[in-house]
């Protein structure tokens, strides 16, 4: 019995070196906090892109609370809200307007059915892009004059890159 004890003892005493000796990784932690002028609705994240470089772009949102929001749909602000967080831990933040998208209002609202549809779509390409999806209408109550259009958003600095990508579907 006193050599196992001596066995049992000299394991625990190799074991506390073994795992003493190994390299710690230390989980950095980051914290942002989104900056508000005036009494609006708290922002709200919608989506989070990753790229390969580690920098990640964060789509937020806000509702707004003077459009007619109901049970079918959600009206948002109408701003395409970007926080970019560099790998550094330095934030870039892109509030681009309705007028500057030069898009139509109906983009920011979302509809809600079994599952919510959003016109206004983002994807994350290459290295340092956003491709931006939108729907277009020449009559809002004709849902078969929609057709949809696309940009490009630089997520260094906010620049816009019009695409003239532009998807119609007609009914005969």
């Amino acid at each position: 019995m006193n050599l196992l004890n001596n066995y049992l003892f000299l394991f625990t005493i190799f074991s506390i070196i073994l795992f003493a000796t190994l390299p710690i990784s230390s989980q950095k932690i980051f914290t942002y906090e989104e900056t508000q002028t005036e009494d609006v609705n708290r922002p709200i994240i919608h989506k989070i892109h990753n790229y390969d470089d580690n920098t990640i772009v964060v789509r937020i949102v806000r509702v707004n609370s003077s459009a007619p929001n109901s049970d079918e749909m959600i009206c948002l602000d109408g701003f395409l809200s970007l926080r970019t967080i560099f790998p550094n831990g330095s934030v870039a933040s892109f509030d681009i307007p309705l007028e500057i998208l030069d898009i139509q209002y109906l983009n920011f609202c979302l509809l809600q059915g079994s599952k919510i549809e959003n016109p206004l779509k983002t994807y994350s390409i290459r290295s340092n892009f956003l491709l931006v999806t939108y729907t277009v209408a020449e009559d809002l109550n004709n849902p078969f004059t929609y057709s949809e259009e696309a940009m490009v958003v630089d997520i260094r600095n906010g620049k816009i890159y019009g695409l003239g990508i532009k998807i119609r579907f007609i009914s005969k």
